[in-house]
């Protein structure tokens, strides 16, 4: 292998765009973040009220104050995980913090958890917790009255309206996000159901192809070789000559194979669902109405001479429409081969302004040829039904059934307009 390959192969590659960083930060990452403002804050705090004179009411209270502050910051790191009852537990302590005349800046952290709250609480819920902490500040800021009342309550709600704005609009932006998310694997999951149905399809496809070729090609070997095993000793020329078509037929029939089956030889054959970008190997197109010479030529040498007879005007057909009225035909006289006992058949192709009609009649009395006698029985009938679904699939018209003169007479009408191709 060069040693450039690697670089080769990734030079026209386009550079995977960085994440931005609050996504690449985990959990683990955001608490210790949240400590660490915690931490700096009950620092900054406590040194702060270290400065002021000790409360005139008694030792106590600074102690309530201290507690105040420590309930204020503590909880900060599980504001995320608890964020109702972060929430509350740091606007009790702000609010008492503030009735103590202590740190009222304190409501930037409360500020914190309001974020949080509104940022994963229904709307109805984060509003009311919104409610309840403004509420809750406008008490402690009464309850501490000096002349900094009106300054104190209006920073202290405006923070808290502010956290809850941010906050909703980041639980919208992750709602959006998810929605989108959401449908992104939606569309995937019918992409690969599409890849999937169109998988099946063709492998139903390549089923009736193949059904279709090998009822026709084990037809002409099995006349064949009853014909050279009766008269491999009385006339061995004829028996040879059986001999080699059922060799030229066997060839056909596997060269017809293997191009059928090289739709499924592709790079991504072992996966469940290809890849919607996987390159499939070339298949040779499925034969139509143009091969009716080579399907005619095989027929007679199964014993059969059939009459070919063209009414209309010969014109392009949708490939859908030629590949299915090929196969009808070569069902039709598959069945005069194997089970109509017939020596002749008569193949009609009209071409109609509005449709393509089908018509083979044979001349057979049913039951004297070789083929009978190892014919599975019924199968016949499941030549008819795949016939008839055929002609259905276009919205047309089939029939099938015993001449009254004797001779079997298969009909098919298929439309040819576009809205049916």
């Amino acid at each position: 292998m060069p040693d450039d390959l690697p670089e080769r192969l990734t030079r026209d590659l386009p550079e995977r765009p960085a994440r931005p960083l609050s996504r690449r930060l985990t959990a683990r990452h955001w608490t210790l973040l949240d400590g660490a403002i915690a931490t700096a804050a009950a620092a900054n705090a406590a040194a702060l009220a270290a400065t002021r004179h000790p409360d005139p009411r008694g030792p106590v209270w600074d102690l309530v104050r201290y507690a105040a502050i420590a309930a204020v910051c503590l909880p900060l790191p599980w504001r995320r995980r608890r964020p109702v009852a972060v929430l509350a537990v740091i606007s009790g302590a702000v609010a008492v913090s503030m009735a103590l005349h202590s740190n009222a800046w304190l409501v930037q952290l409360a500020t914190l958890a309001m974020y949080s709250m509104a940022a994963v609480a229904p709307r109805r819920r984060s509003l009311t917790a919104l409610a309840a902490g403004v509420l809750v500040v406008f008490g402690g800021a009464l309850a501490g009255a000096s002349g900094s009342l009106s300054g104190a309550l209006g920073s202290g709600v405006l923070l808290l309206v502010g956290g809850w704005l941010v906050g909703e609009n980041t639980r919208r932006r992750r709602a959006y996000e998810k929605t989108l998310a959401e449908r992104a694997m939606e569309r995937e999951a019918q992409r690969e159901q599409r890849i999937r149905q169109a998988a099946m399809e063709e492998r139903i496809h390549i089923a009736r192809e193949l059904h279709d070729s090998l009822a026709h090609a084990m037809s002409v070997i099995t006349v064949r070789s009853g014909i050279a095993r009766m008269l491999i000793e009385s006339r061995p020329d004829e028996a040879r000559n059986a001999l080699g078509i059922i060799e030229s037929t066997s060839r056909g029939i596997m060269q017809e194979m293997r191009l059928l089956l090289g739709v499924l030889r592709t790079p991504h054959a072992e996966a469940d669902v290809p890849e919607a970008d996987a390159p499939v190997a070339p298949v040779a197109p499925a034969p139509g109405l143009d091969h009716l010479d080579e399907l005619l030529a095989r027929v007679q040498q199964a014993g059969v001479q059939v009459d070919l007879r063209a009414e209309g005007t010969p014109r392009a057909l949708p490939d859908s429409i030629g590949r299915s009225a090929y196969r009808i035909i070569q069902e039709a006289l598959t069945n005069v081969v194997r089970h109509a006992g017939a020596t002749s058949a008569r193949l009609r192709v009209s071409y109609h302004p509005e449709d393509l009609a089908i018509e083979i009649v044979d001349n057979g009395t049913g039951g004297t040829r070789p083929a009978d006698a190892v014919a599975p029985p019924g199968t016949a009938a499941h030549g008819l039904v795949g016939m008839r679904e055929r002609v259905h699939l276009f919205g047309g018209e089939f029939s099938a059934g015993p001449l009254p003169e004797g001779g079997f007479r298969v009909l098919a009408r298929i439309p040819t307009d576009e809205d049916t191709a």
